[in-house]
């Protein structure tokens, strides 16, 4: 993958996008947001060369069809998509969803707080930690960052 680090966002729900892409806004954060509507949208990106390189996957679970749990699957099957970190961003509280998730790879799952200044929280300090402090490997799957 080519070009400067980015955010994948993967949320079918537009409203719900929107509010994750003001809050990042709202963060500071300069470098690109692509943002996709479903699993097997969220695999072509992926897996095509012509997009940036992520640095960051956030993670809706509930979709129709596919879900967030196939996509950590797939994930976690995948030579390439493996060490790219993924935060589960979801209105479940539930263990067992939040359990499911850290089965299959997830690296961090965040419940979205009602508040939209405490969802600004959450995501300026998940920015913070994963693109900011977090080191990747050099090599993330695809070749020399």
């Amino acid at each position: 993958m080519q070009g400067p680090a980015s955010i994948l966002l993967i949320d079918d729900q537009d409203d719900e996008a929107l509010l994750v892409r003001r809050a990042i806004a709202d963060t500071g954060y300069t470098g690109e947001l692509s943002a996709v509507q479903s699993v097997m949208s969220a695999r072509k990106y992926l897996e095509s060369d012509a997009g940036p390189f992520i640095k960051l996957v956030l993670l809706d679970l509930k979709f129709p069809g596919p879900s967030g749990f196939d996509f950590l699957k797939w994930r976690g099957e995948s030579s390439f998509s493996n060490r790219i970190p993924t935060v589960v961003l979801s209105n479940s509280d539930s263990q067992t969803d939040i359990c499911q998730a850290y089965d299959l790879g997830a690296n961090s799952y965040l419940n979205k707080p009602v508040s939209f200044t405490e969802f600004k929280d959450l995501i300026a300090a998940a920015i913070s930690y994963w693109i900011d402090v977090n080191e990747l490997p050099n090599d993330n799957g695809f070749g020399e960052l």
